[in-house]
């Protein structure tokens, strides 16, 4: 691959009607939380889309778990899929020819809702948890 340079990556645009939150295999699971505990409590948001790619989604997950049990009355639906991305690379020298390398990406895209009409039926909709469970402010999560 060293005759090769990488020239460009496609992958389908994104489209979101919510606010929506994009976790990064980069990105520190506190940070994500402070700002989903603070769209929904100083905001006043009703409504926040958490989406992940790949390696990111164990990571959106356990800010999901987080967040619901800090604030009381989230219902919650998941959708998972793929997202094809396709990537180009050129010739550094002449004579051979450009390669185009697709592969499928991992994808889930979370929904945290207080609104009460939702559709129930999903197959990704999980129930508000139960008052008992639900713990208002730091939760016991250190970051580990």
């Amino acid at each position: 691959m060293d005759a090769y340079i990488k020239t460009g990556t496609t992958k389908p645009e994104p489209t979101s009607t919510t606010t929506e939150v994009r976790i990064t295999s980069q990105g520190k699971v506190r940070k994500y939380i402070q700002y989903v505990n603070t769209q929904f409590e100083e905001n006043g948001i009703d409504s926040i889309c958490i989406k992940a790619m790949g390696k990111a989604i164990q990571k959106a997950i356990s800010v999901v778990e987080i967040v619901r049990r800090r604030i009381e009355g989230l219902h919650q639906i998941t959708e998972i899929g793929s997202i094809e991305i396709t990537e180009t690379y050129s010739p550094q020298q002449s004579g051979l020819d450009e390669i185009v390398h697709q592969k499928l990406v991992s994808c889930i895209s979370i929904t945290l809702t207080r609104e009460q009409d939702v559709d129930t039926t999903c197959l990704g909709y999980q129930p508000p948890m139960l008052s008992n469970e639900v713990q208002a402010g730091r939760g016991g999560y250190r970051g580990r």
